[in-house]
């Protein structure tokens, strides 16, 4: 029997008794393993034991850099808690494996004597299924499958004569027609505002393709039916604005030798503003009026071209805005 470990110390704090290692070959003695389930999520911790020198590597097997497998999303790869659960490394915590003793895990003391550090650390990783859920789990090389929406409907009133109206009365009142024909009617225009989101879009991809084409089709309508905002119909929709944010984000790489593939992800969300106003005069309008359409008094909405040709928004394929 003589080679194998006498106590939980030696199985603890020698290397060579573990069995374990992560995908890139760092060995670990798992210590514990707590966990927490709701009806809808789970979360577990695990305290591993790892010698010093590996845990710049046990970082990025857990938190690896993203994969720019999309154009448009840096896909994010991720640490997974070994085991049949699939559930993900979402914060990592690192401290002596004896408490009391320092540690120097970054090489910051290069010339200390062996014995000046703890050459044990205590890594405490949290997992949880927010990248598991079933609307994580797309195609990553779809740029829609990270896509945010969501919507506020609301409406806009606006006053206008209607010179042509007739009062709706009883049989006994004799001033059914409008005498005065500049009394005001209160009109509400029903609205969506529309909030399309990208948490992560690659700066490069922002800046050299998403970022012109959102130019281009800033304070236009949609050509077509855009099926992202549940088929809005063609010219309901007003591109009216986008905001952007870069968040500084800490990535272990010690080459740093390709500057875009470094740089943060963008969040970018585009703003749309949907007009929809059903027609029920019977006129040759149709019977939808969009962004497009004014309302003229005595008449109702009609579509106004401004040289006889052109209407007063043009048109953009807001697909392209979507497209890789």
């Amino acid at each position: 029997m003589s080679g194998l470990p006498t106590s939980i110390t030696d199985i603890t704090t020698d290397p060579s008794t573990w069995r374990l290692q992560t995908a890139s070959g760092v060995r670990y003695k798992k210590l514990e393993h707590t966990g927490s389930l709701t009806f809808n999520s789970i979360s577990c911790k695990e305290v591993y034991v790892i010698e010093d020198a590996d845990l710049l590597t046990f970082i990025r097997d857990f938190f690896p850099l993203p994969e720019l497998s999309s154009p448009v999303l840096p896909v994010t790869t991720y640490g997974v808690m070994q085991g049949k659960i699939n559930i993900t490394a979402s914060n990592m915590e690192w401290q002596a494996h004896i408490e009391g003793l320092p540690i120097d895990p970054f090489q910051a003391d290069v010339d200390a004597p062996y014995a000046t550090y703890c050459r044990l650390l205590r890594v405490t990783v949290t997992f949880d299924d927010e990248v598991a859920k079933p609307e994580n789990n797309g195609d990553p090389a779809d740029p829609t499958t990270f896509l945010e929406i969501s919507a506020n409907a609301s409406g806009d009133f606006f006053h206008t004569p209607i010179p042509s109206a007739i009062w709706e009365t009883s049989d006994t009142d004799t001033t059914a027609v409008n005498t005065a024909p500049n009394v005001p009617a209160q009109i509400n225009v029903p609205e969506i505002d529309w909030t399309l989101t990208w948490p992560r879009v690659n700066e490069l991809h922002f800046r050299t393709v998403l970022l012109p084409r959102m130019r281009a089709a800033m304070g236009k309508v949609n050509q077509n039916t855009f099926s992202l905002c549940y088929n809005a119909a063609p010219e309901t929709l007003l591109f009216v604005g986008w905001d952007m944010s870069q968040e500084r984000q800490f990535l272990f790489d010690e080459e740093r030798s390709i500057a875009a593939y470094l740089q943060p992800p963008i969040r970018v969300s585009l703003k749309f503003l949907e007009k929809r106003v059903e027609i029920e005069d019977g006129s040759s309008e149709g019977t939808l009026a969009g962004h497009n359409h004014l309302w003229r008094p005595g008449l109702g909405w009609r579509r106004l071209l401004i040289d006889g040709t052109d209407p007063i928004y043009a048109s953009y394929n807001f697909d392209d805005l979507f497209t890789v």
